[in-house]
Parts: C-alpha cells; sequence; structure tokens
C-alpha cells in the first residue's frame, strides 16, 4: 500500500503501474466492444428483416430468443447459437486516465 510517506520512486512507480493497467483495462473493453456492438436486438432484428426481403439474393432466419440467436435458411430450420448475456448488455468505458498526476 501507498502512503504518504512513500519515496518518491514508489509514488513514480505506483503511478506507472496504476497508468499501464487502466490502459489495458480500457483496451480490453474497446475489444469487447467490437462483437458487442453486432449482437444487439436492434441488429439481429435487422438482419432478419434484410433476410426475409422478397428480391434478396440469399435468403436466411436470423432472430434473438433470449440468449440464442437462431440462425438458418428459414424460421423452420434453425440453428441456435448461445450468446453470452454479457454481450447483450451494453460494455462500460472508462474514461481515460489523466496523462500527468499532480503530487500530494
Amino acid at each position: 500500500m501507498l502512503t504518504a510517506a512513500a519515496l518518491p520512486e514508489e509514488r513514480s512507480s505506483a503511478i506507472w503501474k496504476l497508468t499501464r493497467d487502466w490502459r489495458l483495462i480500457a483496451g480490453k473493453l474497446r475489444q469487447a466492444q467490437d462483437p458487442a456492438s453486432f449482437v444487439t436486438r436492434p441488429n439481429i432484428a435487422t438482419l432478419g428483416t434484410w433476410a426475409a426481403l422478397p428480391n434478396i439474393s440469399v435468403r436466411g432466419y436470423f432472430a434473438l430468443e433470449g440468449t440464442d440467436l437462431q440462425i438458418g435458411p428459414d424460421a423452420r430450420e434453425t440453428t441456435a447459437v448461445s450468446v453470452l448475456d454479457v454481450l447483450l448488455t451494453e460494455v462500460p468505458a472508462i474514461p481515460p486516465f489523466g496523462e500527468r498526476i499532480e503530487a500530494v
């Protein structure tokens, strides 16, 4: 634990580690947003609507039922792909960690 009596080197090391870890967490959250942004109810509904259009070149069925993504050539012949609950919730974003921290 870092205390007010910590040496400047200890404070510098702690700040460096905190900054590194903060950036790592922020990067992982950004990576998680990519697949999570695809698996949303509106996106799956849009895919289902497009795939059902009469003049579409490739037909298909897409629906999100609970946590299962139903995919198939039509509603009678589908394969269920289980979607993690966490992909159906908004991925949090953390604010950037300050580039400069004032000494206390």
